[in-house]
């Protein structure tokens, strides 16, 4: 429920004219006549007519009023001077209030995130801010004060489906349009995600009667769909940016699927200067990083073996 509004002018003419009087032998104990034909008592009884007025229209605010405060609030409704006269009071105060929740300013990282966001073109399918570091430096992983970096991941981009990046004119459209909200004293940097390059080698065995091809199939789909920067990790909702790849992960993933009696073997492999290593039981993945699956290279295996049990 509302909070109820305070009643301002509750002190009538009267009261004020007693209260002031008995604050005379305090202030002026020389000042002994307080018949109403004193001088002093006369302008007290003036003064305290006044406040009664200027009281009572301190619950009344005009409608001029509240249109000088609304544009004090907002200024101009909509870019136009006009607009506030072909609205009503209470239409002003509404489309007023709703602008005031709008976010604009960025501040945090979770403001420099929600606006880019929200912008119809560039449209990204994620955002991450990393306050306190320059990733467009030489040294990105050194913190930085005052400087902020957003990585910004397109539902479409340049390079390959599995690892999208945003265009040259993107970052430069999204710079632009958090420039005029960011504090004065903030360095942004708007770059797009890197990514780490990786592959495994698995065995598994199949349930009894399970077809082989469509099992393969089933399991690579579930991979690819694990390590993608826009459909992956636990939650679905793209892999997060950091989270490296345990073995644990992937054994869970994949014993959960249908037909897959167990996970016999797997191997992890992380591209280091163009060529795979064994990565043992997890990849370190970078803040800044994003998994880029190489189903399609040679050195990533899915085996499945029949079960006779």
């Amino acid at each position: 429920m509302p909070i109820p509004l305070p009643n301002l002018d509750d002190r009538k003419y009267d009261d004020l004219v007693e209260e002031i009087v008995s604050l005379i032998p305090r202030y002026a104990p020389a000042w002994t006549d307080h018949n109403a034909s004193d001088p002093g008592i006369m302008l007290i009884e003036l003064f305290s007519f006044l406040f009664e007025a200027m009281m009572y229209r301190q619950n009344r605010v005009t409608e001029q009023s509240r249109r000088t405060f609304l544009k004090l609030l907002n200024g101009r409704l909509d870019g136009s001077a006009d607009l506030m006269t072909d609205l009503t009071v209470k239409q002003a105060e509404a489309l007023t209030i709703q602008k005031l929740r709008e976010r604009y300013r960025a501040v945090t990282a979770e403001d420099f995130e929600s606006l880019v966001l929200a912008m119809d073109e560039p449209k990204m399918a994620r955002v991450k801010c990393l306050p306190g570091l320059n990733l467009e430096g030489e040294d990105p992983g050194t913190p930085r004060e005052g400087h902020v970096s957003l990585i910004l991941v397109p539902f479409k981009g340049e390079g390959p489906l599995n690892r999208p990046v945003p265009s040259a004119e993107d970052l430069a459209r999204v710079s632009g349009h958090l420039d005029s909200r960011r504090l004065i004293t903030t360095r942004l940097h708007v770059v797009g995600p890197s990514y780490v390059s990786i592959c495994l080698s698995m065995t598994l065995t199949a349930r009894p009667r399970e077809s082989v091809s469509l099992l393969k199939a089933r399991v690579a789909e579930a991979l690819r769909r694990f390590f993608h920067p826009l459909t992956g990790g636990v939650e679905g909702r793209g892999w997060p940016f950091g989270r490296a790849v345990y073995a644990s992960e992937v054994y869970q993933l994949v014993e959960g699927l249908d037909g897959v009696d167990h996970v016999d073997s797997l191997t992890l492999y992380i591209k280091e200067k163009g060529v795979f290593k064994d990565s043992g039981r997890l990849i370190p993945i970078g803040h800044d990083a994003l998994v880029d699956y190489e189903e399609k290279n040679t050195m990533n295996r899915i085996r499945i073996l029949n079960s006779h049990g």
